[in-house]
């Protein structure tokens, strides 16, 4: 028995005119997540979209003139993946720059050896960018710091973001490039790493109070420029499909980041569907452009609103009912006022954008629950501020 989607394609509106496929898969061990029908050898796909699934025999009829057909010598077959939360941007843009994560260095004496390398080739006074650093992959029992990078170069400033992106390490040239001294104080949202004992800046940099050093125009670490967000869409999509992602959601897609998926698409380097997530501080200009979620077509689509609540556990950032272990009064970061938080979820659902929260912490969940809550909740008997 042939499983035959035809049916599919003319109730979206679709024409299928001819019978032919554009491509049949034969001879596979097809996995079709079909309990009826478990398994086939044959896929039919037509516009893009799956025609067909059943043995070689059943879709003979499907192959024309025109139609490309691929033998999967008994490989097995299997539907595309989707990765629901990942950086689709960053990851690609981080392949630009100077490897630390743990399959490139096993200790903090690696990470420096690297970060000296690209100092011989970078001016004098440029940045010199690392990620992926992992502090519980290295063999060093504390973590990098200012101190660390500052043996490497202070002729350069130099930046390393952690692998879970909720906050970075700097050198003295990078504190001074942004002015911060141990007179700063904490942003809100953020914090800046202390030593415990002098109160001097440690070079540590938490959450929202990296953004003067990589978000925004006013970023202290240049921009990528239009060609190597191309370049970076392009490596990142062909990783992914090397591995069976045929979708993904970007976590968070600023104006910069959208103009260039935008190009991307335009350009033909855009190869996997992508659904992104819309960064909450460009919401009004957003809305402005009368955009809402579900606008754009089957490779790229505008999809929720996204807001950050607090920061990861795995830095002590996350938000916290409780202090952490070890302290009196650490309890994480809160990245966003509650009322703020209220007042954006609400403005996002007016317009029709679906809303996304980041909320690690038992104390920005509950927080960020009640904000939800809100566009539903019963006035005088009437359900009132919905969409």
């Amino acid at each position: 028995m042939v499983i035959d989607w035809r049916d599919r394609f003319l109730r979206r509106g679709i024409m299928v005119g001819s019978s032919d496929a554009d491509i049949v898969i034969t001879g596979g061990n097809v996995i079709t997540v079909d309990p009826t029908r478990p398994r086939a050898q044959a896929v039919a796909v037509k516009f893009g979209k799956v025609l067909a699934v059943g043995q070689d025999d059943e879709l003979k009829p499907l192959i024309g003139s025109r139609t490309k057909v691929m033998d999967a010598s008994g490989r097995t077959v299997i539907p595309g993946l989707n990765d629901a939360h990942c950086h689709v941007l960053t990851t690609g843009r981080s392949h630009l720059l100077v490897n630390c994560g743990p399959d490139a260095a096993s200790s903090i004496a690696d990470i420096k050896k690297t970060i000296a390398k690209k100092t011989q080739t970078t001016p004098k006074g440029e940045w010199v960018v690392g990620f992926g650093y992992d502090d519980t992959k290295m063999i060093e029992d504390w973590y990098l710091n200012r101190a660390d990078l500052d043996e490497v170069t202070t002729e350069h400033p130099v930046w390393v973001s952690h692998v879970g992106g909720h906050m970075s390490t700097t050198n003295s040239g990078g504190l001074r490039m942004a002015r911060l001294t141990r007179e700063s104080v904490d942003p809100v949202g953020g914090k800046y790493g202390r030593d415990p004992v002098t109160g001097e800046l440690n070079g540590v940099i938490y959450e929202a109070a990296q953004r003067v050093f990589r978000m925004g125009s006013s970023s202290l670490i240049p921009r990528p420029t239009p060609d190597q967000d191309r370049e970076a869409i392009r490596w990142v999509c062909k990783h992914a499909a090397s591995i069976g992602l045929t979708s993904f959601t970007d976590a968070n897609v600023d104006v910069t980041a959208f103009q260039s998926y935008q190009a991307a698409l335009a350009s033909g380097d855009l190869s996997i569907r992508t659904y992104m997530l819309l960064g909450v501080d460009s919401l009004d200009d957003f809305i402005s452009a009368g955009m809402r979620t579900g606008l754009g077509n089957d490779l790229l689509r505008v999809g929720a609103i996204k807001i950050v609540g607090d920061g990861a556990i795995a830095g002590r950032t996350a938000f916290l009912s409780e202090p952490y272990e070890g302290s009196e009064d650490d309890y994480g970061i809160l990245a966003i006022a509650p009322e703020v938080l209220e007042e954006r979820v609400m403005t996002a659902h007016r317009a029709g954008f679906q809303v996304a929260v980041h909320a690690n912490g038992d104390r920005i969940i509950n927080m960020t629950l009640d904000a939800l809550r809100r566009p539903f909740r019963p006035t005088r008997g009437i359900i009132t501020d919905t969409v």
